[in-house]
């Protein structure tokens, strides 16, 4: 049987702010979540580990930036001479 791990060993254990990891799991990210007949969360310890092995990648990302076209410079925002 897997260990079960609490929200705060979670965060301790991943590094991650717990205001951070609260945002993410209300977002559908992070470990999957168990509740007790309590209605505490607990996660699988190998949930939590499959999670970081996948959240946490080796690949720098590659940065998203805008392509700007020689046309779009000054195409925006320049007012018309006439009057």
């Amino acid at each position: 049987m897997d260990k079960m791990m609490t929200f705060i060993e979670v965060c301790k254990v991943t590094g991650i702010n717990r205001h951070t990891m609260q945002k993410w799991l209300s977002e559908g990210q992070g470990p999957k979540i168990l509740w007790t007949p309590q209605g505490r969360r607990r996660f699988r310890e190998s949930d939590v580990i499959t999670w970081i092995a996948n959240f946490f990648s080796e690949e720098k990302p590659k940065r998203q930036t805008a392509k700007v076209q020689p046309n779009d410079i000054g195409a925006q925002g320049t007012k018309s001479s006439k009057n």
